[in-house]
């Protein structure tokens, strides 16, 4: 019989503990000898010719790989960031392509039974092998001090720790000022983190937590280092161990406690790229929330939501909860994690931190600021090749590191150099017009117009100026750059102290090509469109561009009817006005006096255009503005250019609706969000039941009501997972008496129309067309392959003919920086769709997505889930409901919660998870017989299967329990789920928290404080939903015992009944909620609201109105 000498090698690893299969465990847990490595070496290296071919790889190759990297990397990796190339040229292997490197991985996992980590919103391949191998042992002995240190840290950290949703992953990366620079990595992250967390569990068997406690753990379990991700022998260990152990871990922990961005350079195959991350801690005090957001100290507050606009795009990012007086803990959203790339990652990012609908404030945290034109960019390396550089900031600065990248303007600029300074080969950078460089020593940049910048390394401490501006003068007029009135409003950033930059030593110039000449603040205060500068000793700190308005400058806005209104310009003096629209829009006319301009306008259109005006003095740069239309009545503005019919739902938070009234009169103003496409009436007067509508609040400015839509991002993300994929939803602001104005918001900025002559943009979609949009078309029946560009016509058509004779299911969609801009459309060129895998017709048929859950896919254990899985993770960038088989998916609760559980191994849960903002259901609405149900099929499958190892369903309990932790609505579903799971493996699994009766008291606490700003729904009448529920008489009667009427205002009422009908109806018997399915979308629109607060009221009700 032939023997496979790989096989052999494997089993004489994973079967020294009696098992025949792999069964789960981490790889460094089997411990390979140095012989059974050179020996898994020594058969790999054989087969490096058919690898370099391009062949399929051999049998067990695979599964080879996979041990391979992970005991390679533990055995010689020193520091930084490991590379494939280290490992296949360890091998004598050829460099192989990226496809062949992840297929070898997702192979080779497969048979140990282990996960596939994520990295934002990628699947980290060399990661996993890398964190799989344990700590690296090379990288302890040259590091010991050092991480002993940071280890002790990283325990006292997790031993403080109070939040059981936190992974120890991030408490690690929290602890990272500890470590140099070349270490902060996430394999040192992750293992840090699991290493502590391993120690402290040990700890806690024997309850002991400081004398003598590797001791005691020795006796109650003798083979306790095994259990440890690092492999060593028994007396290294302790001496590990005790080191870490060794301190007071009662002491506090310093953890990060800012917010900040950080962006790093990455290069790959010759070129550097940026990526974008969000920085934030574990836990933020009171005052950093005070001084950066304009938190009220006397807030009754409880929950806030962070989030965080960029370009055109915006995210939410994190839940702040108050732990106590001083201290918020952040629970971070799935968003927080997801990596920025592109011009994107270039942009300016400012959070913004809400209080139910209220924004309170905006901050450009430190590493977000846009990237200065003019300045040089400062980098740090992060790994000993030199291939991964964290930008420091730019500018002068001093930076610890001894070597820094420089990235200089294409310009006439140059560097002096100290004598002892050492200056590399320049290459350039993409997409920024930079070129980069490495520098080490003391160094002058010298600008183009003479102005110096003074670059330090090797110093005691990094010393980084940050700054940001005040706030506008204007809330509701708008330029390219920050308005001021006088002089500009800078403050300092140290720490969480804000100091205030006194101008005297400021420089400005007229914001004009060629212009030269720099006036000191002292000699002539700034007016116009202008660059400032903040030059000490002849060394340029901090450099911007703003607009300066005289001082004492006032603009108000005085309606006179619904089309016509004055705008006053006060403190204007010898100021010409220019009307940039040339009377295109509206008819105006301009009073001047010596220090007063009266412009008043009538429309001629019933839309209120916003009027471009250009301001100018003598001898000033001249300014632009965006001012808003000074007549009676609503419309929606943008924060930085005129709007289009068709606005993205990312675009909401760049987005405001704003009301003006005649002095003295006191309107109600209102922003309606509504799903035209609506199979939810009321019966009593047939008004559609999805839509949601805000109301505009008062502003400072007299006779101003407003709303920033960012407050309806939620709300109206779920009115678009209920629509199909070319739909809008529809927002109309209006009050009382007065013309309504309109916006239609979709998934994206650019809608494809499929009818009978092909495929094209819609007209509304042609307004938002420029030349950086591209369309084209990818390859369904070979996601690989690479795409094809297409042509758009004249008209907006989408141009085919590179397509034809061409087989295949092609996705059409439009792309913008490697950004999807579109909806996507589907092509089907495939004559004989028998010769396609049933996994891969599934994804445009219907009939095959159909049959594939009713057959391939009806055991958990089916190889067809991780290949339907691998699909949709390579899809993960486009619409899900464009997918046939994703459309079924919805249909069939059990089969999405196996989905779930699948995900959960491959490490793809949160893009999983993240399907219902696409598909138009909710986990949080699927009943909990159909959780059981599917919980009891994944344990029994397991058994049944001889490839299965039930021992593996433990690892998804982290997971899952982190998906719970961040929305209540499933905690009681998971909480079955893990239930099961301790029963099938025989082992205690800890359940998620269940919300308590102060926490829903909290909870209503707040919607109370927040009434003014609660939006209004519609639903059903009481006894139609009683009559609805009566299949379970206990329900209907407690949920009618529960039903909110006068005990709170009607729009927290209305509010919390239907978050409790939610609740309800989950309760039910699965095939009696299914009827039911329709109502899943007013219930979500409602939750939506303020999920931070509904979360807990769902969570009580659904365990408590049936015992």
């Amino acid at each position: 019989m032939y023997r496979n000498e790989l096989y052999s090698i494997l089993h004489s690893i994973f079967a020294i503990k009696g098992h025949s299969l792999p069964n789960g465990l981490p790889l460094y847990r089997y411990r390979c000898s140095d012989e059974q490595f050179e020996l898994l070496k020594t058969q790999l290296s054989s087969h490096g010719k058919s690898m370099g071919r391009g062949k399929r790889a051999p049998l067990y190759v695979h599964e080879a790989f996979c041990l391979f990297c992970s005991e390679w990397v533990r055995r010689n990796h020193f520091t930084g960031h490991v590379k494939w190339s280290d490992i296949t040229e360890a091998l004598s292997w050829p460099n192989l392509k990226s496809s062949t490197l992840t297929y070898l991985t997702e192979s080779g996992l497969k048979f140990w039974k282990r996960p596939l980590r994520i990295k934002g919103n990628k699947p980290a391949y060399l990661l996993t092998l890398v964190l799989e191998g344990g700590l690296p042992l090379k990288m302890i002995s040259s590091n010991e001090g050092t991480l002993v240190t940071y280890f002790r840290k990283v325990l006292t950290a997790i031993r403080q720790n109070t939040q059981r949703n936190i992974d120890v992953y991030e408490l690690a990366a929290s602890c990272e000022e500890f470590l140099p620079v070349s270490l902060r990595n996430d394999v040192v992250f992750n293992l840090a983190g699991e290493f502590c967390r391993t120690l402290n569990e040990l700890a806690c068997q024997v309850d002991v937590s400081r004398s003598d406690v590797v001791s005691k753990i020795k006796a109650y379990d003798k083979n306790w280092y095994k259990q440890l991700p690092v492999v060593l022998s028994e007396v290294d260990a302790e001496k590990l161990a005790k080191a870490v152990f060794s301190s007071d871990s009662s002491s506090t922990s310093h953890v990060r406690s800012s917010l900040r961005i950080q962006r790093e350079w990455i290069k790959e195959d010759d070129t550097w790229f940026c990526e974008t991350t969000f920085k934030l801690p574990l836990q933020i005090k009171t005052k950093v929330l005070e001084n950066h957001f304009n938190l009220n100290p006397n807030s009754k507050a409880t929950r806030l939501v962070l989030a965080c606009s960029y370009s055109d795009e915006a995210k939410t990012l994190a839940l702040l909860s108050k732990h106590d007086e001083d201290i918020w803990s952040v629970e971070k959203y799935a968003a927080a994690n997801e990596i920025i790339s592109g011009r994107y990652s270039l942009s300016e990012f400012s959070f913004q931190l809400f209080d139910g609908g209220t924004e309170l404030g905006s901050y450009v945290p430190v590493g977000g600021e846009a990237l200065s034109g003019d300045l040089p960019w400062v980098l740090e390396p992060l790994d000993e090749d030199m291939t991964k550089l964290r930008l420091i900031g730019s500018g002068s600065l001093s930076a610890k590191s001894p070597i820094v990248f420089l990235a200089m303007p294409l310009s006439n600029s140059f560097i002096t150099l100290d004598s002892d300074g050492d200056f590399g080969i320049p290459e350039l950078i993409d997409n920024c017009e930079r070129f980069l460089t490495q520098v080490r020593g003391d160094y002058i940049v010298t600008l183009e117009d003479g102005v110096r910048c003074s670059i330090k390394t090797g110093q005691v401490e990094d010393e980084v100026p940050h700054f940001v501006f005040g706030r506008n003068a204007f809330k509701n007029i708008f330029s390219k750059y920050p308005i001021f009135v006088g002089e500009p409003i800078i403050f300092q950033v140290m720490g969480t102290e804000y100091q205030r930059v006194n101008t005297g030593s400021f420089v400005w110039r007229r914001l004009r090509p060629g212009q030269a000449e720099w006036i000191p603040f002292s000699e002539r205060k700034p007016l116009g469109k202008v660059e400032i500068r903040q030059v000490i000793d002849g060394v340029v700190r901090y450099s911007s561009r703003c607009v300066i308005l005289p001082e004492n400058a006032n603009v108000s806005l005085l309606p006179k009817s619904e089309v016509s209104g004055v705008v006053r310009f006060v403190g204007f003096k010898d100021a010409k006005l220019e009307d940039l629209h040339e009377g295109e829009f509206y008819k105006s006319h301009s009073d001047f006096s010596e220090n007063d301009i009266r412009l008043e306008v009538l429309s001629k259109s019933q839309y209120k255009q916003p009027l471009k005006l250009k301001l100018s003095w003598p001898d000033v740069e001249p300014v632009e503005l965006l001012i808003p239309f000074p007549a009676k009545g609503s419309r929606f503005v943008s924060f930085d250019k005129n709007l289009s019919d068709l606005v993205s739902i990312g675009h909401l938070f760049g987005i405001r609706a704003e009301g003006i009234e005649i002095d003295g009169q006191d309107e109600k103003y209102w922003v309606e969000a509504e799903k035209m496409l609506s199979d939810l009436q009321s019966p009593s007067n047939g008004a559609n039941l999805l839509k949601i509508k805000f109301p505009m609040l008062g502003t400072s400015s007299e006779g101003t009501k407003e709303l920033s839509l960012a407050c309806m991002l939620r709300p109206v993300q779920s009115l678009l997972s209920a629509a199909e994929t070319d739909e809008v939803i529809n927002l109309r602001a209006y009050s009382a008496g007065t013309k309504e104005s309109t916006l239609s918001i979709c998934r994206y900025s650019f809608i494809l129309s499929c009818h009978s002559s092909g495929i094209s943009l819609t007209p509304e979609s042609m307004q938002n067309l420029d030349d950086d949009v591209s369309v084209f078309a990818l390859n369904l029946s070979s996601l690989d392959q690479e795409v094809i560009q297409l042509t758009f016509s004249e008209y907006g058509g989408v141009e085919l003919y590179n397509l034809a004779g061409k087989q295949g299911a092609w996705l059409l969609y439009c792309e913008r920086d490697g950004v999807v801009v579109s909806n996507q459309a589907i092509v089907n060129n495939i004559e004989n769709e028998s010769e396609e895998s049933l996994v891969s017709r599934s994804i445009y048929s219907d009939d095959a997505a159909t049959e594939l859950l009713a057959e391939d896919l009806s055991s958990f254990s089916s190889v067809s889930w991780y290949e339907l899985l691998k699909n949709l993770v390579g899809m993960g960038r486009f619409d899900a409901k464009t997918f046939s088989i994703c459309n079924q998916l919805k249909k069939n609760n059990k089969q999405l919660i196996n989905l779930l559980f699948i995900s959960t191994f491959t490490g793809n849960y949160e893009q999983i998870y993240g399907l219902e903002n696409q598909l138009g259901f909710s986990w949080g609405c699927i009943s909990l017989e159909d959780w059981k149900a599917a919980a009891e099929k994944l344990v029994l499958d397991t058994k049944n299967d001889p490839n299965m190892f039930v021992g593996m369903l433990a690892m998804m309990q982290i997971p899952l329990r982190t998906l719970a932790h961040r929305d209540w609505r499933i905690r009681t579903g998971v909480n079955i789920v893990l239930k099961h799971l301790s029963k099938g493996i025989g082992q205690p699994i800890e359940l998620v928290e269940d919300a308590t009766q102060e926490q829903v008291k909290a909870a209503i606490q707040d919607l109370i404080r927040l009434v003014d700003n609660l939006a209004r729904i519609d639903g059903y009448a009481r006894d139609v939903y009683i009559k609805a529920l009566s299949t379970n008489k206990e329900l209907s009667k407690s949920v009618d015992t529960y039903w909110a009427t006068r005990q709170y205002s009607i729009e927290v009422s209305n509010l919390l009944n239907h978050v409790m009908l939610s609740a309800a109806f989950t309760l039910l018997r699965a095939d009696e909620a299914k009827k039911y399915i329709k109502l899943n979308t007013l219930f979500n629109l409602a939750y939506q609201q303020a999920p931070e607060h509904f979360g807990p009221i769902f969570n009580f009700f659904q365990n408590n109105l049936v015992k």
